[in-house]
């Protein structure tokens, strides 16, 4: 955990948002990635990228405690 924590220590908001709209483009394919499986792929990163918020504001929580 302190890994990924120092990894987005620097702007975890902007590398948070970068990464989360990268996990919504994927989620948000539509027509654009069909096929066996694709339906359950976007469920997938769409589900992922709504734990980016999550994720950012336990970095915030771990900070501020150190």
């Amino acid at each position: 955990m302190d890994t990924r924590a120092k990894t987005l220590s620097g702007t975890p908001r902007t590398n948070g948002r970068f990464k989360k709209k990268s996990l919504q483009g994927v989620a948000n394919l539509g027509d654009d990635f069909t096929g066996k499986g694709a339906d359950n792929i976007k469920s997938f990163y769409k589900e992922l990228a709504g734990n980016v918020d999550m994720f950012i504001s336990f970095i915030d929580k771990k900070k501020s405690l150190s």
